[in-house]
């Protein structure tokens, strides 16, 4: 998870998907603090789901204008870390990066991101929304406040349009 959270951080979105891939992988290759297992099958795996994350229309916008490892405090003074917080016209949408399967606690921890940033911030009811991103099944779930969408291969079909407002 921490492995890909830093290749993420460093994927430049150049319109080859596989090239922007494999030099996010190379980055983390070369940086992370713990060594990475010279193991095929798991940067194989690394790579494809950076790939499948490259190739989606919106990651370069976010990833070029989000606020990445954004910090919050929720109102117990408990302090957040937001994998990537992007403001679109609409409100704010938080993307939440998750390897394996999906799990109710991971929901949980998006909705605690969405109410922080609702409490906080000049935002409308119900405006934030959150994107768990699943690198390993390769499909993206909505979050709001009070529910939470299927599992989607695309996420074009779950958020507002680009140019809406709230």
């Amino acid at each position: 998870g921490s492995f890909l959270h830093l290749c993420l951080e460093h994927l430049h979105i150049t319109g080859n998907p596989q090239e922007d891939a494999q030099a996010a992988l190379n980055f983390g290759l070369g940086h992370f603090s713990l060594p990475v297992p010279d193991d095929a099958e798991l940067r194989e795996n690394a790579a494809a789901a950076l790939q499948w994350f490259a190739a989606q229309p919106q990651a370069g916008r976010w990833l070029q204008t989000g606020w990445p490892e954004h910090s919050l405090m929720d109102a117990e003074g408990r302090l957040m870390r937001v994998d990537l917080l992007v403001q679109e016209p609409w409100g704010p949408l938080v993307l939440d990066y998750k390897s394996g399967q999906p799990e109710a606690a991971h929901v949980e921890q998006v909705q605690a991101y969405l109410s922080c940033l609702e409490a906080g911030q000049n935002h409308a009811p119900g405006s934030a929304r959150g994107l768990l991103v699943y690198l390993d099944l390769r499909r993206f779930q909505l979050v709001e406040a009070h529910g939470v969408s299927a599992l989607a291969e695309s996420c074009t079909d779950l958020l507002p349009a680009p140019e809406a407002q709230v």
